[in-house]
């Protein structure tokens, strides 16, 4: 069986700026004169980021008899099959609707 350990997970956001801020940076822009306003404003400014921590990843082989979940608490290697590492992820999501800008990054 395998086993895939997520060990810590964290979530943390930015938005794209103050809320009254963005709100009205999105209310100039119309629809079809999209192309012509992105250039006035930072691309940044139209998405929000959501960052993802997993620290201490790793992945266990175990039999099905076995419980895998002995292995963890004692740190025992000789289940693992890769060491354990840490992920880094940023997902930034696009607040417009466009044909311009790309909706997830």
């Amino acid at each position: 069986m395998l086993v895939i350990d997520l060990g810590h997970v964290s979530v943390n956001t930015r938005l794209s700026g103050d809320e009254k801020e963005k709100n009205a940076r999105l209310a100039r822009i119309r629809p079809g004169d999209l192309e012509n306003s992105i250039h006035e404003i930072r691309e940044e400014d139209f998405y929000d980021k959501l960052f993802v921590n997993l620290a201490s990843l790793q992945a266990l082989i175990a039999h099905k008899s076995e419980d895998w979940r002995h292995f963890l608490p004692e740190r025992r290697k000789t289940a693992q099959i890769i060491d354990r590492f840490d992920v880094e992820l940023c997902l930034q999501l696009c607040l417009v609707p466009s044909d311009v800008l790309t909706k997830v990054k």
